[in-house]
């Protein structure tokens, strides 16, 4: 990700998601995107993102999540979340070669994991597998 992103003119940038925006208790749970692997399917996407924690269910008072200097070494010495992985999906696929659908994530719901069959399984195994033995 980060490679992709100094190839479009973003160098020393970061995408970040925020996991828990809407938490009845408040709660800081930003996650930097790393990598993101897709299997299509027709009519629908599930992904992989693999996610390195930078505050997970912290008090949303100790930063400003939208103008801060993360120091790894104070708030994860261990770096025990450097490998995080979460499968959501996408609205949208490809089938027989054309893009089909909006390609958006669902609305939020009970439900909004992806269910993998042993393809898309065992493509993730691979692409995961990859990232843990290059890092």
């Amino acid at each position: 990700m980060a490679q992709e992103l100094e190839n479009l003119g973003w160098k020393n940038h970061a995408i970040l998601i925020e996991l828990k925006p809407y938490s009845a208790t408040p709660n800081l749970s930003l996650y930097e995107l790393q990598d993101v692997f897709g299997y299509s399917y027709s009519g629908w996407t599930p992904l992989v993102f693999h996610l390195r924690g930078l505050f997970i269910d912290q008090d949303p008072n100790i930063v400003d999540p939208k103008d801060f200097l993360y120091e790894s070494d104070r708030f994860d010495p261990q770096q025990r979340h450097k490998h995080i992985f979460t499968f959501p999906y996408l609205q949208g696929g490809v089938y027989e070669g054309k893009i089909e659908g909006k390609w958006i994530f669902p609305r939020p719901s009970s439900t909004n994991t992806a269910l993998l069959w042993p393809e898309a399984m065992s493509y993730f195994i691979a692409q995961i597998q990859k990232v843990l033995d290059n890092r």
